[in-house]
């Protein structure tokens, strides 16, 4: 569930960066554009200023004037929107810029368009130009993806990186031995790791299929076409068919192991009993002996 609070649009003449952070705990007096519930309780904070290092080409015979963007990174955790005020007559002009804004480096901007709204998105970056009144449906759209698209990239990243351990561990899932064992900690860390990541893929999933009920109607439709050319939809669906992997060789492996273990108690008990029943024995074979030496006849 999303919760929705405000979003400011700047003053109409100038171009604004929105610096958007997610915390877990909004601080008084903070702008909070959007609270999160899932997969735990967040905001997006955001503060805005004004910048002129993106301009429109000036108009004039020749080549036109252009001001490359600012490069500053993204801020962690977090997205930077950059919002210009204008209509479909400006596109031409402010396209190439804003795009490149957003896919600079490595990233790639995907674009869409819904009426007179244009939008570039990218992890840790998004460009809006929109009318003045359409900006907040538009900044609430952009901010909401890119929160649970962090969520998804920061799991992408976890299940990534524990390929290594995966295939340290898949041999347990059909053979465990005495000196398996000494591993059972770390394997139930590495267990209670993978359900934790299925808690959260399963509590961010239905919002990165559906943009989020109670926005308005227009940032409902731009988040929902962003995030089909996110591949949102397509990424979940491999994170899930990884997850599963994961869960069949760990759950495998705790099986193995829990067999295992029970195994060695139960051969401890029986050699247990088998000693017991011996001494007993013995204790019947000794008295019976010392009764028929103690015996007159």
């Amino acid at each position: 569930m999303l919760q929705s609070t405000h979003a400011r649009a700047e003053s109409t003449d100038r171009t604004t960066r929105y610096r958007i952070e997610f915390c877990r705990h909004a601080e008084p007096g903070q702008d909070v554009l959007l609270e999160f519930l899932d997969p735990a309780p967040a905001a997006a904070v955001s503060t805005a200023e004004a910048v002129d290092t993106i301009r429109p080409p000036a108009r004039r015979v020749g080549r036109a004037e252009r001001v490359p963007p600012s490069a500053a990174p993204p801020p962690a955790e977090g997205l930077e929107v950059l919002v210009v005020v204008g209509g479909p007559q400006d596109e031409t002009r402010w396209r190439k810029e804003l795009r490149d804004w957003v896919g600079s480096g490595e990233t790639r901007a995907v674009s869409v368009k819904v009426r007179d709204v244009l939008a570039w998105w990218g992890p840790g970056r998004a460009a809006i130009l929109a009318p003045a009144d359409e900006i907040q449906p538009a900044l609430l759209a952009v901010v909401e993806l890119a929160f649970y698209e962090t969520e998804l990239r920061r799991l992408e990243a976890e299940t990534a990186a524990a390929w290594p351990e995966a295939e340290q561990d898949t041999p347990l899932a059909y053979d465990v031995t005495a000196g398996d064992l000494a591993r059972q900690e770390i394997l139930g860390r590495r267990t209670v790791a993978v359900f934790d990541r299925r808690i959260r893929q399963a509590r961010i999933e239905p919002h990165l299929r559906h943009a989020a009920a109670d926005l308005p109607l227009a940032a409902r439709r731009l988040g929902d076409l962003l995030r089909r050319k996110a591949r949102a939809q397509e990424r979940i669906e491999s994170l899930d068919s990884k997850t599963e992997v994961y869960e069949y060789i760990y759950e495998l492996a705790s099986q193995r192991m829990g067999e295992y273990r029970n195994s060695r108690r139960e051969r401890l008990l029986e050699i247990i009993i088998i000693v017991i029943l011996a001494v007993e024995t013995a204790a019947m074979f000794i008295d019976g002996f010392i009764t028929w030496w103690a015996s007159p006849d």
